[in-house]
This record gives structure tokens, sequence and C-alpha cells, in this order.
């Protein structure tokens, strides 16, 4: 695994766990893998800043991931953020096209047999300089 380039990209990496209530230390939460995180930089006209792109992807159970992921896409858009110098100014979650654990996800692709699948997702975050 190689080290975070920087402090945002491990405190919106922290953010998003907390935020669909992963905990490492709980077997039944799913777990959050990174796959990649690109980051380009931005800016207006009155500020400076950066695009992030968190390609990610949550391993577990289907009923725990969607759990996660309902709880992701309702707690992620007023989260705060603790990133000294710099203030998310949007966030987004993409990538998911269901969130009802009733229905199959077509995101979703079996790892380890039917009781551990593995989903996808994007969290697009912009910050700028505080």
């Amino acid at each position: 695994m190689r080290p975070f380039k920087s402090a945002i990209e491990s405190a919106v990496l922290r953010g998003i766990a907390a935020a669909a209530g992963l905990d490492a230390s709980d077997r039944e939460k799913p777990i959050l893998i990174v796959e990649e995180i690109r980051t380009l930089d931005w800016a207006s006209v009155t500020f400076i800043g950066a695009r992030h792109i968190f390609d990610l992807r949550l391993d577990g159970a289907p009923g725990s991931i969607a759990e996660a992921l309902v709880a992701l896409s309702a707690r992620l858009p007023d989260w705060e953020f603790r990133i000294p110098g710099h203030i998310v100014a949007d966030i987004e979650l993409a990538g998911v096209e269901t969130l009802d654990p009733s229905h199959s996800d077509p995101g979703e692709v079996s790892n380890c047999g039917p009781s551990t699948v593995s989903r996808p997702f994007v969290v697009n975050v912009l910050t700028i300089v505080d």
C-alpha cells in the first residue's frame, strides 16, 4: 500500500469511513478499499484548491454494504472534515445507482461466494485553501 500523498487525502478518507459508519475492528462492517486517488489543481477568480477523485470499493456482506452506502449518502454532504488550512467546498458520492438493499445492484461483484461482494463507488471532493 502506498502512503497518502497529502493530509487532505487521509482526512477525507477518515471522514468517508466515519460517515459510512465503518469500523475496522468490527468484522460485521464492510472494509473500505482505496483503488485510486487522483488530484487535479483547481482555481477560480477568488479561490485556489484542488479536485480529488477517490475511486473506492467496499468489500463485505451485501446488506452491510448497502447500509454503509445509505449512511454515507445521508451524512456525507454535511460532514465536517478537519483539514488544517483547507475547506471541503463540495463533495459528491457518485457511481451508486441504487441504495435500496431490496433491489440487486448492478455495481456489486461477487468475491468469495454469495456472502461477500465488492461494491465500487467514487467520491468527488473539491477542497479550497482557507
